[in-house]
């Protein structure tokens, strides 16, 4: 009896993966990570960071202004004492003492820092420092989704090829019945052998059914990973079991989770500074010009101020939130270096899994090897009449597990290849 490569038989169990659409690992990837909510929240992040840069950077600009006003009230009148213009308002129950007057005024003003002791240049680092822990963070979260995909991927490729292996055994176990019935027929073997190979046949359509119901949940796991539903007839791409350490090496780009835990240790060390210089002097400037009137008569209006400013006590404010900076910062350099720990421990994992994945390859292959030579001179032996049913049954049993060891072992290769290969 011919046997075939169990994993490329799937069309017992599928029967529409002849004409099925092949799913590669890569577009999921790449659709997985477009029009994610998740993502659309880094990216609102990222922009309110920029945003924040600009604030405090306007610290450095001077401001401008312009102001009017206009009212309505008694007094002010305009009086020529020596040739000097004053205003003077009549006593209450003198002759037009509560005749109002109008009074308007047009003044433009420029207010700016000149120096504040690097207040503003704090605050433009914290600034920063936010939108570089924004974009590291937006990163993280991307490689985070690709790594979901990824191991949803490969729980869907195994089920399939699984599926596979169900597949091929249902079909071997279906051409025995039929070769049992037909030697029972021509009297060559007993009746007793034909419960045996039903009981075989019915056990695999069993395991059969159990890998479909495994393979639609994965294929459910997968489309939640993606955030999308597949096409109808999608299937794996089976040449991602081909993976191995030759062909995957972990990327030299730093683990994006450990940047963003570095970037936000260091926004919180420029929040401490920033706090810390609260307590600096600021000297400002402001000039105003402008004109006034009453009634019909205009003065000229302008002032030039230099300023300065002391913060002399703020009952602690600034200490306290300086000192919170600083322990938040120490929080993410601590959580930082158990990060790197983890990922050192995670790399010499899976390469320990893809050497062991490997092992178990070879050893499988072996086996299916044995166990079809196994199986065929069962066969020979049962079809000339000197061997029992019994024999063939456990000669199946091990070919399956042979083949689904294979699987297995090709799957776990994959993985770890996977694992150390950077999103």
């Amino acid at each position: 009896m011919r046997h075939l490569d169990p994993l490329a038989v799937l069309a017992v169990l599928y029967p529409l993966s002849a004409g099925a659409d092949v799913v590669r690992l890569e577009d999921l990837e790449a659709r997985a990570v477009r029009d994610r909510p998740t993502l659309e929240a880094s990216h609102a992040r990222v922009r309110r960071a920029r945003a924040a840069i600009d604030r405090a950077e306007s610290a450095y600009y001077p401001t401008l202004s312009i102001g009017a006003d206009a009212s309505l009230q008694p007094g002010g009148e305009i009086v020529d004492v020596g040739g000097v213009l004053v205003q003077g308002s009549r006593a209450l129950g003198e002759s037009g003492a509560l005749d109002p007057n109008p009074r308007y005024g047009v003044v433009m003003g420029l207010r700016g820092t000149l120096y504040d002791f690097g207040r503003t240049a704090a605050a433009t680092q914290a600034a920063r420092a936010q939108r570089g822990a924004a974009r590291a963070e937006e990163r993280a979260r991307r490689v985070e989704i690709v790594r979901a995909v990824r191991s949803a991927y490969m729980a869907w490729t195994a089920a399939h090829e699984l599926g596979g292996v169900a597949g091929q055994t249902v079909t071997d176990a279906g051409a025995r019945r039929t070769r049992v019935e037909a030697l029972i027929q021509e009297g060559a073997r007993p009746e007793a052998d034909l419960a045996p190979v039903q009981a075989d046949e019915a056990l695999a359509r069993l395991e059969a059914a159990r890998a479909r119901g495994e393979l639609a949940r994965a294929r459910l796991a997968l489309e939640q990973a993606v955030g999308g539903p597949l096409a109808p007839g999608a299937t794996p791409d089976a040449s991602v079991l081909s993976r191995s350490a030759s062909e995957e090496a972990r990327s030299e780009r730093p683990d994006p989770s450990l940047v963003a835990l570095e970037r936000q240790r260091e926004a919180a060390r420029a929040t401490a500074r920033i706090h810390d210089r609260r307590t600096r002097p600021i000297l400002t400037a402001a000039a105003e010009g402008g004109v006034h009137g009453v009634v019909d008569d205009f003065f000229p209006a302008y002032r030039a101020t230099l300023s300065i400013s002391v913060p002399l006590w703020d009952g602690g404010a600034g200490a306290a939130s300086e000192a919170a900076a600083s322990a938040e910062a120490a929080e993410l350099a601590a959580r930082a270096g158990e990060l790197r720990e983890a990922r050192r421990g995670e790399e010499l994992a899976a390469r320990a899994d893809q050497a062991s994945a490997e092992e178990r390859l070879a050893i499988a292959r072996e086996l299916v090897d044995v166990s079809q030579t196994r199986l065929r001179q069962a066969e020979e032996r049962y079809d000339l009449g000197s061997g029992n049913i019994e024999s063939i049954a456990t000669a199946r049993s091990a070919l399956r597990r042979a083949r689904s060891e294979v699987v297995l072992a090709r799957v776990a290769r994959a993985e770890a290849a996977l694992r150390l290969q950077s999103p």
